[in-house]
């Protein structure tokens, strides 16, 4: 996994807990520009040892499409057709993808049957929110459907990546609709915590919700523009 001590610029943290070793969660960051960056948060369906080959395939594809195009929609539409014909058929991946452009202040989201973002602005007057949007999973569809979303955010604003594990909890009867509902509670009270602080005091406090078993793979990642 990329260390976000030794990619300081990228301004970035990341809290994570695995229920074996052949984890079905991961996440990548990397640069594809001046002050640009991809933030990229999966969950592989499954936890066998097939899990653990997908992985790396996808973080390759992923950084090789993207490299060779500055159109993000088009390179995960490339992504999802080398998925289709390399996965195998058990195996599905949904992802949430983040572009940051720090010069421009400006940031791209697509969603890929992914639970939501988060945005958390650092004007302590505005609220903290969910970027819904809809998007099919990588590696089934040929009639692969994806929209992205596009906007606008200020120095010290806070994006929030996430997969399942962080807010459910099936084995206590928890989904993820309840977990989303009181992720937003826990921010509020954390967001003006110095960004390893946030990450690493959110994360506990989101685990201590789930209870003492836990039951799936947990990845956390916080972005600060």
């Amino acid at each position: 996994f990329v260390d976000s001590e030794s990619h300081p610029e990228a301004r970035f943290n990341v809290c994570s807990s695995f229920l074996y070793e052949a984890g079905g969660d991961f996440y990548d960051v990397f640069e594809v520009g001046d002050e640009q960056y991809v933030y990229f948060v999966a969950d592989i369906s499954g936890h066998d040892i097939k899990t653990s080959y997908v992985t790396p395939i996808i973080k390759t594809l992923l950084r090789e499409f993207l490299k060779l195009s500055s159109d993000r929609l088009k390179s995960l539409e490339s992504l999802n057709r080398a998925l289709k014909e390399s996965l195998p058929s058990s195996k599905f991946v949904t992802a949430a993808l983040l572009f940051v452009d720090r010069k421009s202040e400006s940031f791209e989201y697509y969603n890929m049957g992914h639970l939501p973002i988060m945005l958390i602005p650092k004007d302590e007057a505005s609220p903290v929110s969910y970027i819904e949007q809809l998007g099919d999973i990588l590696g089934v569809h040929e009639d692969f459907r994806l929209e992205g979303f596009s906007g606008r955010v200020n120095r010290g604003d806070r994006f929030l990546l996430f997969t399942d594990g962080l807010i459910e909890d099936i084995s206590a009867g928890k989904v993820f609709v309840e977990g989303l509902r009181e992720l937003p509670v826990l921010v509020e009270n954390l967001r003006f915590f110095e960004k390893d602080n946030f990450c690493t005091n959110l994360f506990k406090q989101s685990v201590a919700l789930r209870g003492p078993v836990q039951a799936d793979d947990i990845v956390l990642l916080t972005v600060e523009v």
